[in-house]
């Protein structure tokens, strides 16, 4: 009896093609199909081919620490730096990550530039005292201090600039402890609405299906293909049996501009609970990256 020929191999080309069309989302599950399989999707190759065919997407990362490949899904320990440093902002600007940090020994504030390109981190002097948080908007590296004082950091410039910030939470809210992302040159806060280029904060509308943020609620915000990601995690009541569990929360937001550019609405595409960690867990950053 004669045996069956084994069915031939697809050429690469063809299966490069045939996978840039298919959401990453599935890429975890067709690696295990064969290692042929998984060595194209790992491969620079298969992104280009995405990228040539306007097959993209934005898709969120959430990540401590080291730096993540978004296309191979493998992480890579960056160089380390002399102190002991504290840090839970980032930002990148042309190519370089700029990072504010605590320094734990010395207890005073510092801010550092890490060159992508020659992977090597740079000081840069900075004339905030108080603790800041920093966001990069327009090309621009913002920096928002406790004591309400922003600044703008021009790379091409080599300048600062003093920001004034007009609006009603002046007086009353610690600018430093919102949580902000940048969604096309508009600066988002958890707490505090929208920001546009006039310096001025203006509540953002709608959002109708979000449930109530309160002081426990850990929050983050990410540009997610021009609409607004938002990751809320909260310890389960102390009360509960899983009181040693932690639940993550995500939720998708559409941005729309109204009268004139004056407003900006935001409608609530969905949002549900996507994770459960131990309490230990925190979510530190989380990105946006199209690939």
């Amino acid at each position: 009896k004669k045996e069956p020929s084994p069915n031939p191999s697809l050429p690469d080309d063809f299966l490069l093609s045939c996978f840039a069309r298919i959401s990453t989302l599935y890429y975890p599950s067709l690696s295990l199909v064969s290692k042929s399989f998984r060595s194209l999707l790992t491969s620079p190759e298969l992104y280009k081919v995405r990228s040539l065919s306007d097959h993209t997407e934005c898709c969120l990362y959430v990540g401590p620490v080291s730096i993540l490949n978004c296309r191979s899904h493998t992480w890579s320990e960056g160089p380390s730096m002399r102190d002991d440093l504290y840090s839970l902002s980032a930002s990148v600007v042309d190519e370089k990550i700029y990072v504010p940090f605590f320094q734990k020994k010395k207890k005073k504030k510092s801010l550092h530039v890490f060159d992508t390109e020659t992977q090597t981190w740079d000081p840069v002097t900075i004339g905030l005292k108080d603790g800041f948080y920093n966001e990069s908007i327009d090309g621009k590296f913002l920096v928002v201090a406790s004591n309400k004082q922003v600044v703008i950091y021009d790379p091409k410039k080599v300048r600062w600039d003093a920001v004034r910030i007009r609006s009603r939470m002046d007086c009353n809210m610690d600018l430093s402890l919102l949580i902000y992302c940048e969604i096309d040159n508009v600066l988002y806060s958890a707490w505090g609405g929208g920001e546009s280029s006039d310096g001025r904060w203006r509540e953002l509308e709608g959002l109708v299906g979000l449930p109530e943020l309160t002081s426990e609620s850990c929050v983050r915000l990410a540009d997610h293909g021009g609409k607004m990601a938002v990751l809320v995690s909260q310890n389960l009541s102390f009360y509960s049996r899983f009181s040693h569990k932690k639940v993550i929360w995500c939720g998708e937001i559409s941005l729309e501009r109204r009268n004139g550019g004056c407003e900006i609405w935001g409608k609530v595409e969905w949002f549900d609970h996507v994770l459960t960690v131990p309490a230990g867990c925190h979510v530190v950053k989380v990105l946006g990256v199209t690939v």
